[in-house]
């Protein structure tokens, strides 16, 4: 098929209101691609059974790579102290991630930066992206 029939046959799936009057190749990849589904497709479902497929090999990582918080919540338990992470502090969390990916066959890592404004600690932000394992 050439590009101005797959947009012809696009623009009629989109005419026709779906899929249930077209089967076509370009009909049959949108789907197994999951770009269109069935009417009876359970989306939600499909999400959390992915999800909880996944979840399995996912190691979540929380950095707190500053206490310089500028915000000063009143619910908030820091005594805001400055510090920030060190090269031992680096030193743990590679031994950690390596821990993780050996003994628990994680295979993908979810950094999640913690407290106000992390880039009050610019330098160790840029560190951990550049440090290499």
């Amino acid at each position: 098929m050439f590009e101005e029939d797959y947009i012809a046959e696009f623009d009629c799936l989109l005419q026709n209101g779906g899929t249930d009057k077209i089967a076509t190749e370009l009909e049959e990849a949108l789907l197994e691609n999951k770009i269109l589904i069935e009417s009876d497709f359970d989306e939600n479902e499909f999400v959390a059974n992915s999800f909880a497929e996944h979840e399995k090999d996912l190691f979540g990582l929380m950095i707190f790579p500053t206490e310089q918080c500028n915000l000063r919540c009143t619910y908030c338990y820091e005594d805001f102290p400055n510090h920030k992470l060190t090269s031992a502090h680096y030193e743990l969390l590679k031994n950690e991630i390596l821990r993780q990916i050996d003994e628990n066959g994680k295979k993908s890592i979810i950094v999640s930066w913690f407290g106000d404004e992390p880039l009050l600690a610019a330098d160790v932000v840029q560190h951990s992206f550049t440090k290499r394992m």
